[in-house]
């Protein structure tokens, strides 16, 4: 009888033993993240320069009074005489405008500003005013065996400084400075005291464009500033550069078929 109680005493401490070392059961599942969620929003400077150029490329010697500005905030600043900016912002991506009266028109498309300090922009922000000089005719002619069309460009008069004339090309006879209306361009120089300039598009250029050989190239020329990379800045929508270093009021064009 001894034996027995024993016995069931032992099987029912095993069972007390393994109840008490059984694995736990897991715990309900805590609360999901926040879907797309951010950093902390920090507040900071951008910093950075102007240059200003004539329209001849001559560097001015004050940078003062461009106005930086973005879309959709209220406040206004402008550059010191070194041309030097400061814009206040928090974190986020940002279009910055940078505008003065006589100047083409510069944007910054989409800067990404961290906050939380100062950040440089290396880069200084070349701004042009535009020449005022017009264009009285554009002449062109293919070259027998150079493949390629030369342009001859004549503004309406001589000038003791250089200058430059942009070119657009493009397939039909809307051709212009748009971005949606061009597919190619070429500069053509105008030397000190010349009465005309000469330039070339090469069949290779025409070919890029989309303009195969036996195909009409129409041609549409504007003055531009000496510095001619000023004042611009590339289209959204199209990749291509947007320019507002040219004469918009004086244009002349021209079509030749591509050898």
């Amino acid at each position: 009888m001894k034996k027995s109680q024993i016995t069931i005493l032992s099987v029912a401490t095993m069972v007390i033993l393994f109840t008490g070392c059984s694995k736990p059961k897991d715990g309900a599942p805590g609360a999901a993240g926040a879907s797309g969620a951010q950093g902390p929003i920090l507040s900071g400077n951008v910093k950075g320069y102007v240059d200003l150029f004539d329209s001849y490329g001559d560097l001015a010697t004050n940078a003062s009074n461009v106005y930086v500005t973005v879309p959709g905030i209220s406040a206004v600043d402008s550059t010191s005489t070194n041309g030097m900016y400061t814009k206040n912002l928090t974190t986020g991506t940002y279009e910055l405008d940078f505008t003065k009266s006589g100047y083409g028109a510069v944007k910054i498309i989409s800067l990404n500003f961290v906050g939380g300090g100062t950040q440089y922009i290396a880069n200084h922000i070349q701004m042009t005013q535009a020449p005022v000089y017009s264009l009285s005719a554009i002449n062109s002619a293919t070259v027998a065996g150079q493949n390629a069309i030369t342009l001859t460009v004549t503004p309406s008069s001589a000038d003791t400084k250089a200058r430059k004339v942009i070119c657009f090309i493009g397939t039909n006879s809307s051709v212009s400075y748009l971005p949606t209306n061009y597919t190619g361009f070429v500069i053509v120089n105008i030397p000190a005291n010349a009465t005309s300039g000469t330039g070339s598009i090469s069949t290779t250029i025409a070919y890029e464009a989309g303009i195969p050989s036996g195909s009409s190239v129409y041609v549409a020329a504007y003055p531009i500033a000496v510095n001619n990379n000023a004042s611009i800045y590339s289209d959204v929508s199209t990749g291509k550069t947007i320019y507002n270093n040219i004469n918009f009021s004086s244009s002349v064009t021209t079509n030749v078929i591509v050898p």
